[in-house]
Formats: structure tokens, C-alpha cells, sequence
């Protein structure tokens, strides 16, 4: 007779019958880049989750305030993104330990300063920065000293995807579609737009974005067939475009994301002449500064001290 199965094994047995058959399961996995014996206790997915919350490279990176005009850090915001997610997850049967992973790792890629530092990117790089791409190279190529954390496929593939549709697991749909949301529920805010007239009675009025953003999730979680694409009801459609109307009204003040713009182009390519022109490893080192550090690096640089 068969012995007991390890804590791993079982945890795996119990995807299987819990899951959604569209779900993604961690045995199931395409696996890493680099074979690697499986976790006696956690399954592949849960390992990957793990390994980005504690590389210290990437908690770094994660600590980046999320805008200029935002206090809360990109790692509070991809927790938020991760929970609202995992939210939908669930109610879908889908699997929540790749949809943290994936939430963990997509904003990697930013450059100090949010949006001005995306725009600066082109300054080095011809056709600019690709968030997803460079997120994907934070983990497989800068973190772990360099060495990478050899995610599995399905981490990867959520990481790279640039639109829902561009995810090829149902996870990383999931994931796409939380930032979407919250995106839209936070730019509303910030706009002081009133509540669109469909979210009458759907949430409460003056709402935090996260309470916005989780209806309009349950309304997805409502509308979507097991095998169908992630999609609203009427009335989820209904407020998502009026939210993304208002979202034109809450983009960063030109000036403030032009001196943005400004600081980290001029970072950019004083990297680049130190590394004798490779824009690539230039974005890498200004990608490795926080907000604070930034702006630290080009006034010590670029502004003259006139103190004495």
C-alpha cells in the first residue's frame, strides 16, 4: 500500500479537486528555465510567490513610491492589486498563489518616478521602456545577486503580458484586469469626479477606489462563464467607462511629470556614458533607485551646491 503523501503532494491533490478545470495547476506547470527538485512542503507556485517576496533586490524595487503625488509604495499597491485579484480567484476557482506571484512581479520594470521616468526611457532606449519586459528581467536576470529566480512559465507569461488578453493563463487575465480596475478606481478619485450614475446603490458614496474596484470585480466574478473570457455585466461595462472618461481629468500635472522626465533622463545617460554606452545596463542601474534616491543622485550630479 501506498505510503502518505509529502505536504507538497497533497497540497497539489487538492488543487486538483478544488480548481476550476481552467485553472492553472502548479504539477501541471510548464516549468522552469532551469530544472530545480520540487519543494518537499510548497507547491511550485507557491514557491515563486515566496521567492519574490523575499529577494531583497526586488523588495527594493517593489518599495518605490507609485507616483509622485502617491505615498503609498509600489509594493502596497501590488499587494493591493494581488488581494483584489486573488479575490476574483476565488470566485472563479482559479489558483491564488500564481495570481500573488504574478501581482508581485508585474511592477518590477518602472523606472524611479513613475510616468516621467517611463517617458525619460526613451532618451536611451529606441522605442523606450517596455515595463513588462524589464520586469521580466529584474527577475530573471538582476535578482538573486544576479543570478535570477528561475520563476516557472506561467509566472513569467503573466509578467510579460502587456493587455488581459495578452496572458495565456486565466491567473494572469485576472491579475491584468485587478491593475485595470484599480487603475481606473484610483484615477477617478484623484479626478473628485462624482460616482458614476450606474454605481448607484453598488457601493457607497465617497468609497475608497479598493471598495470601487471590488465591485466592479464581483460584478466580472457574476458575468464570467468558467469557459468563458473574464467580462462585465452591463452595468460593470457601464461604470468601467465612465471611469475611464475620468481618468483623462487625473493624469500627472505636465510640469510635475516633466521635471520628473528631466531627472531621470539626465540619470539615464550619465549611466550610460559610465558604462560605455550600454542603455541597457544604464536602465538597470537607475531602475535600482527608489523615488528618494533619484532625486538624491541628480541634485549631488547635476545641481550646483550654493550654500557657500
Amino acid at each position: 500500500m501506498d505510503g502518505p503523501l509529502e505536504p507538497r503532494a497533497r497540497a497539489e491533490e487538492r488543487e486538483r479537486r478544488a480548481l476550476s478545470p481552467w485553472a492553472s495547476l502548479a504539477a501541471e506547470s510548464k516549468g522552469r528555465d532551469r530544472a530545480e527538485p520540487p519543494d518537499p512542503l510548497r507547491t511550485a507556485f507557491a514557491v515563486d510567490r515566496d521567492r519574490l517576496a523575499a529577494d531583497a533586490h526586488v523588495a527594493v524595487l517593489a518599495g518605490r513610491r507609485a507616483r509622485l503625488d502617491e505615498p503609498r509604495s509600489r509594493l502596497q499597491r501590488a499587494l493591493l492589486v494581488g488581494a483584489l485579484a486573488r479575490g476574483l480567484a476565488r470566485a472563479l476557482a482559479l489558483n491564488e498563489d500564481l495570481v500573488d506571484a504574478i501581482a508581485l512581479a508585474r511592477p518590477l520594470g518602472t523606472l524611479p518616478l513613475a510616468e516621467g521616468g517611463e517617458q525619460a526611457a526613451a532618451t536611451v532606449l529606441d522605442g523606450g521602456l517596455s515595463v513588462p519586459e524589464q520586469s521580466l528581467r529584474v527577475v530573471e536576470r538582476l535578482a538573486a545577486q544576479g543570478q535570477g529566480l528561475n520563476l516557472t512559465w506561467e509566472v513569467r507569461d503573466g509578467i510579460l503580458a502587456q493587455q488581459r488578453d495578452g496572458a495565456r493563463t486565466r491567473e494572469g487575465q485576472t491579475v491584468v484586469l485587478a491593475e485595470e480596475v484599480l487603475d481606473a478606481a484610483e484615477r477617478w478619485a484623484v479626478a473628485r469626479a462624482p460616482l458614476p450614475p450606474a454605481a448607484d446603490g453598488w457601493v457607497r458614496p465617497g468609497c475608497a477606489p479598493v471598495e470601487l474596484a471590488g465591485a466592479l470585480l464581483g460584478d466580472v466574478a457574476s458575468h464570467t462563464r468558467e469557459d468563458d473570457a473574464l467580462r462585465f455585466g452591463p452595468r460593470g461595462a457601464s461604470v468601467m467607462g465612465e471611469l475611464r472618461a475620468a481618468r483623462q481629468a487625473a493624469t500627472a500635472s505636465p510640469a510635475r511629470r516633466d521635471r520628473a522626465a528631466h531627472v531621470v533622463a539626465a540619470l539615464l545617460v550619465h549611466e550610460a556614458e559610465q558604462a560605455d554606452g550600454d542603455a541597457q545596463q544604464a536602465v538597470d542601474r537607475v531602475g535600482g533607485l527608489t523615488d528618494a534616491q533619484a532625486l538624491a543622485a541628480h541634485r549631488e550630479r547635476f545641481e550646483p551646491d550654493l550654500s557657500d
